[in-house]
């Protein structure tokens, strides 16, 4: 056919070249609407939104760090809700745009001059999106445990975790020291970074863990009222069960006249040392274990004889959440002023082998693209980071903080509606 016209050949070139444009147009559709099933990945999202609230917690430890080196006020924020969507459109178009050779003929339509054109034209956009509630944690319910000292209960829980060192917990949680000695002459060792007498301080730490120094949970047996008669007591047995069931006892004071105590056995964390050492130094009562939970043992520990009123006495100082957050900004104030100073600690790396590391490392300025952060702030204009590497405690740092901050999230001390909406 093409032999005898070659102006129909022409056309059907045009054709097959329109048809194979339509096909292409065709399974590009048909690809994109194969599109239109997927979802956003609930993965995704969910990773998205845990990364996005890590670095919002981390970011606010060491902006609260820097902001108590510079002694200005704190300021805690809560992600209270959140909530994501996603979508997922596409689109495709095709045209052709034709100008005939010779108006007047069926095949000067198909043949076109260098005017004609044929597009296709394939789109995709994806959405995802988070809507959050930002809530301001200072207020009066938040602070209240915020200001309040460490329970001796959490320092124990601390101690028994998987924090690496004993000289890490006390250096942060530690307020003070005070000895006695047998003389009645009392010695009292402050945590203060900034003081010249930081490493007596240190040094007693070391001594006391090197003693074994912990904490551990006893037993308290803690009176409920007063004593009872017999006849109180017999007014007391009905309700004998309830009692039991909120784990209260009842303990026989004397015979003649009968007596009776209610009691409560309530857990109770206090400092020990596990040493021989410990108990000619500061007597039984600062050994681990010593204590029994018969009234006995307790009437001895509140009236000591003579022996154990001779022994030195030892008394820790636990400091708030606060003033970790100012001992900490100290750190941070010695290694970032005009003369940079490192604050260290030891760490064991043997059998009575130590060498020393910082308890926190914070740059000022921006580091490598490469490094691995912990956190990382801009600061009235100065970008801080903390390296994940080769940064001593710094990861330890966060995580005790981290702890620390969320055991004063009480109910209460996050509002019950945002102080900030985020879209």
């Amino acid at each position: 056919m093409s032999n005898r016209d070659p102006k129909i050949a022409s056309v059907i070139r045009f054709v097959q070249s329109k048809l194979s444009l339509a096909a292409v147009s065709t399974c590009a559709l048909l690809i994109l609407g194969g599109c239109t099933s997927i979802q956003p990945d609930f993965m995704d999202m969910t990773e998205a939104y845990e990364r996005s609230i890590d670095m919002h917690q981390k970011k606010s430890l060491l902006t609260n760090m820097l902001r108590a080196s510079n002694d200005l006020p704190l300021m805690f924020t809560d992600i209270t809700t959140v909530a994501g969507t996603g979508s997922i459109n596409t689109n495709s178009t095709i045209g052709a745009s034709m100008v005939s050779a010779e108006p007047g003929s069926l095949a000067g339509f198909f043949s076109s001059t260098n005017g004609s054109s044929a597009s296709i034209g394939t789109g995709l956009s994806t959405n995802r999106s988070f809507t959050f509630s930002l809530g301001s944690l200072n207020n009066e319910e938040f602070y209240r445990g915020f200001l309040t000292d460490t329970p001796l209960e959490d320092m124990y829980f601390y101690m028994r975790s998987d924090h690496p060192s004993k000289e890490f917990v006390a250096s942060l949680l530690v307020d003070s020291i005070e000895l006695t000695g047998q003389d009645g002459v009392k010695n009292i060792y402050v945590n203060d970074p900034l003081s010249p007498d930081y490493p007596l301080f240190q040094s007693v730490v070391y001594q006391l863990v090197d003693d074994g120094l912990t904490a551990e949970m006893i037993n308290q047996m803690v009176d409920i009222g007063p004593a009872l008669s017999k006849e109180d007591f017999n007014k007391v047995l009905p309700e004998i069960s309830k009692l039991i069931q909120a784990k209260v006892q009842v303990r026989k004071l004397t015979t003649k006249p009968e007596t009776y105590q209610l009691t409560m056995i309530v857990p109770k964390a206090k400092f020990c040392m596990d040493s021989a050492l410990t108990q000619r130094r500061f007597g039984k009562q600062m050994s681990c274990k010593s204590l029994s939970q018969t009234a006995a043992a307790a009437q001895t520990v509140k009236n000591p004889g003579p022996a154990e009123s001779s022994k030195e006495t030892l008394l820790i100082n636990l400091r708030s959440t606060k003033a970790v957050f100012a001992y900490l900004g100290k750190l941070i104030a010695r290694q970032i002023g005009p003369n940079p100073v490192i604050t260290t600690i030891r760490v064991p790396v043997g059998k009575g082998q130590f060498e020393q590391t910082p308890i926190i490392l914070v740059h000022q300025g921006m580091l490598s693209p490469f490094d691995k952060l912990i956190a990382s702030t801009n600061y009235q204009g100065t970008t801080y980071s903390v390296p994940l590497r080769d940064s001593g405690y710094s990861a330890k740092v966060f995580d005790l903080l981290s702890v620390m901050v969320t055991m004063n999230k009480i109910p209460g001390s996050i509002p019950a509606s945002p102080g900030v909406l985020i879209r």
